[in-house]
């Protein structure tokens, strides 16, 4: 992202494919590796979208307050996840 931030939401949309096993991990400048700091397993979505162009499943990370430079998301998903947007609220 450039520098260091606080963040505090992050969310990611996928079109047509369920995730699950979410899992997000957050490193600021100075860090040495990838930190895990939020898992999604069981509640694979928090909305599903029905419209003219398919569905569309979120994931959101909230109330992070965390600081971070880089951002990693790994997902699985019933076939290759098709991302349509990730948004961060910082």
């Amino acid at each position: 992202m450039g520098d260091d931030y606080l963040l505090t939401r992050v969310e990611v949309e996928s079109k047509g494919n369920r995730l699950h096993n979410s899992r997000l991990y957050l490193k600021p400048d100075n860090g040495i590796r990838f930190v895990p700091v939020r898992h999604f397993d069981k509640q694979d979505y928090l909305y599903v979208k029905n419209d003219w162009r398919g569905r569309t499943f979120l994931i959101r990370f909230d109330k992070l307050g965390l600081v971070a430079r880089h951002i990693r998301i790994n997902v699985k998903g019933s076939h290759d996840p098709r991302f349509a947007e990730l948004r961060i609220w910082g």
